[in-house]
C-alpha cells in the first residue's frame, strides 16, 4: 500500500509539474500575442498618423500656393484676411498657420549657384560668410567648378537638388545643408536685398556694408531707402526690392508626432497663362516617422 501511495504521489506530483509547464508556455505564449497585438496596433496607428499628416501637407500647400496667387507679396499688416498672408514672410523664417510649419524664401534673395564655366570666386566667399574655414571653402568651390565644367563637356544634365552634391563631392550633410540655406540651382533673374540671406549681403556686400545690412536687416529697418543709403546707391536694373516669382516653400506638419516635409520650389505668376509652375518638389525625409 505504502508503495501504490508513494507511485500514486509521484503521478501527482509529475501531473501537477506538467501542468505547471503548460500553463507557463501559454502565459509566455498569450504575452507573445498581446505584445505582437500592441505593436501592430501601433504600427497601424503611425501609419494612418503617417497618411493623415500627408494629407494634411498636401492641402495646406494647396492654400499657400493658393494664396501666393491671390495676395500680395508684402508683410500685411496683421489681422489681415488671409491667414497666410497675415503670418508670412519671404526670408525663410518659420510661421505657423492651421496647425501646420511654413517657410518660404524668395528665390531672389538666394545667390545662384555657378554655371558651367563660371568663376567660383563667389561660391568661395558665400561658403565662408556660411561659417566653413577658407581652405575647406576653397576645396569645396574648386571640386564644384570641375564638376560643372565635366559636366558641361559630356554634355550631361546640370545638378538638380543639392543632394546630389553628397555623391559627387565629399561634402558633409552638414556642409550641403548650410550651402542650401542661401544658394539656387534655379534661374535668379534679380537680387531682393530685403529678403536675402545674412551670407548672400554679406557676398555680395563685403566688409562694413555687409555687416551694416545684415544688422538692419535683423533689426527689421532694412527697406529700399535705407540700401540705397548705406551702399551710397549702388543700384542696377537687376536689383529688386519686391520678392518673386521664384520661391522656395517648405511646409511641415505633425500628427500625433508623425511628421511630414515637403520643400518645393515654384514660380508663382498670378496673370500668366500657367500661373503656378513646379521647379522641382521634395519629400523631406526626418525624425519622428516623416518620410
Amino acid at each position: 500500500m505504502r508503495n501504490v501511495g508513494a507511485r500514486a504521489r509521484q503521478v501527482e506530483g509529475a501531473a501537477l509539474i506538467l501542468v505547471l509547464m503548460v500553463i507557463g508556455v501559454l502565459s509566455i505564449l498569450m504575452l507573445q500575442v498581446g505584445l505582437t497585438a500592441r505593436k501592430n496596433v501601433g504600427d497601424a496607428q503611425q501609419l494612418q498618423d503617417r497618411a493623415e499628416a500627408w494629407l494634411r501637407l498636401q492641402s495646406r500647400e494647396a492654400a499657400l500656393e493658393f494664396s501666393l496667387l491671390t495676395q500680395e507679396w508684402v508683410p500685411s499688416p496683421r489681422g489681415a484676411a488671409n491667414p497666410y498672408a497675415d503670418a508670412w514672410n519671404f526670408r525663410g523664417q518659420t510661421f505657423s498657420v492651421d496647425e501646420a510649419q511654413y517657410r518660404i524664401q524668395d528665390i531672389a534673395g538666394l545667390a545662384p549657384m555657378p554655371v558651367p564655366g563660371q568663376n567660383t570666386a563667389a561660391l568661395q566667399t558665400l561658403l565662408t560668410n556660411l561659417g566653413i574655414e577658407d581652405t575647406r571653402a576653397q576645396d569645396i568651390a574648386r571640386q564644384y567648378q570641375q564638376l560643372t565644367g565635366a559636366r558641361g563637356q559630356l554634355g550631361a544634365t546640370p545638378i538638380q537638388s543639392f543632394g546630389e552634391l553628397l555623391n559627387l563631392t565629399d561634402m558633409t550633410t552638414d556642409e550641403v545643408a548650410l550651402l542650401e540655406s542661401a544658394a539656387t540651382l534655379y534661374p535668379v533673374e534679380s537680387f531682393n536685398p530685403l529678403t536675402a540671406a545674412p551670407a548672400v549681403l554679406m557676398t555680395r556686400s563685403p566688409g562694413a556694408i555687409g555687416d551694416s545690412l545684415v544688422a538692419m536687416q535683423r533689426e527689421g529697418t532694412l527697406t529700399r531707402e535705407a540700401y540705397t543709403q548705406v551702399t551710397d546707391g549702388a543700384l542696377d536694373e537687376f536689383t529688386a526690392f519686391y520678392p518673386g516669382p521664384g520661391f522656395r516653400l517648405e511646409v511641415i506638419v505633425t500628427v500625433n508626432g508623425v511628421s511630414q516635409t515637403r520643400r518645393s520650389t515654384i514660380v508663382a505668376q498670378p496673370y500668366s497663362a500657367e500661373p503656378l509652375v513646379i521647379w522641382s518638389r521634395q519629400r523631406i525625409r526626418g525624425p519622428g516617422g516623416s518620410s
